[in-house]
């Protein structure tokens, strides 16, 4: 290669490089402008802890023996029977004005159904053991045991984080009710009941929820009409029929029970209609009675 070829090949290539420089500078600026990506964290599973609850290993904390529970005279429920132990869970199950939460304020009301050396949590809607002139952290921690990356992760689920530090005063209604159950999810207590907690939650809300209660080291006793939250939930279940307190073996045997009877009544209906001497009030008793076997299915 002549002097004069080697200069212009050089000088080409020297082009070329340039031009490569320029552009690789220009794409280190656009990536350098882009948003950084972080890759998701994965949530450790939360872990309540219980200083006290070793001492309270394998012993149990609730016990009721035939009680009836009674509103204004009324019996709702004939012969209570539930003994809990440390840890165990509960969920109780009926429908509305079955006598579930007056189960609750009843035993509530009388120590002598608990152990004394216990303490007992306790959520619902109406109850709000806010102090409203502190924050919402202030409020979180104020009876709690758990550490830091605990209670935020509780203030997380329940979508107050952004207002740990708003007073209580300056929630709004549906806050204050979250921030009431995060208070009694923190703190210290060896027995929790929780009546109705999923009605200002939303999915993310429950799903958290779910979690918190399978990890609780103590015991719970759950009410709630959200049959597809309480499946989740592990621990036995009772239900409340025809003001009985019944677990799953005992309500199958009743069901069945309530089917021959229901088939006994409808076949006696029948006849009772085709007869013209037939008493008009005997077949409503029947009617009636039909009724509220079939309500109770």
């Amino acid at each position: 290669m002549s002097s004069a070829e080697f200069k212009t090949s050089k000088t080409r290539h020297d082009s070329m490089e340039k031009k490569m420089q320029k552009k690789a500078t220009a794409l280190k600026t656009r990536i350098d402008k882009l948003d950084k990506f972080t890759p998701p964290k994965h949530d450790k599973e939360i872990k309540f802890i219980d200083p006290a609850g070793q001492q309270f290993i394998k012993k149990t904390v609730l016990h009721v023996r035939k009680m009836d529970v009674k509103f204004k005279k009324k019996t709702l429920i004939s012969q209570v029977n539930l003994s809990l132990k440390y840890g165990e869970h509960v969920n109780i199950q009926g429908v509305n004005g079955s006598g579930k939460t007056t189960f609750i304020k009843q035993i509530l009301a009388s120590k002598d159904y608990f152990n004394q050396s216990i303490s007992i949590g306790y959520f619902d809607q109406l109850n709000q053991n806010l102090i409203l002139t502190q924050s919402v952290w202030q409020n979180s921690i104020a009876d709690s045991t758990q550490d830091n990356q605990v209670v935020f992760h509780v203030l997380s689920a329940l979508g107050l984080l952004a207002f740990k530090d708003r007073l209580a005063m300056n929630l709004s209604g549906g806050q204050k009710v979250r921030l009431q159950l995060a208070k009694v999810l923190l703190g210290s207590h060896q027995v929790i009941i929780l009546d109705e907690p999923t009605n200002y939650l939303d999915l993310k809300a429950k799903q958290a929820l779910i979690t918190f209660l399978n990890n609780y080291p103590g015991s719970v006793i759950l009410i709630s009409h959200d049959v597809a939250f309480t499946n989740q939930i592990r621990g036995k279940t009772y239900f409340i029929k025809n003001k009985r307190w019944l677990d799953s073996l005992s309500v199958q045997t009743f069901s069945n029970r309530n089917q021959g009877n229901l088939m006994d009544l409808k076949y006696r209906l029948d006849a009772m209609i085709q007869n013209p001497d037939t008493d008009i009030d005997d077949i409503r008793k029947i009617k009636q009675q039909i009724d509220d076997l079939t309500s109770e299915k």
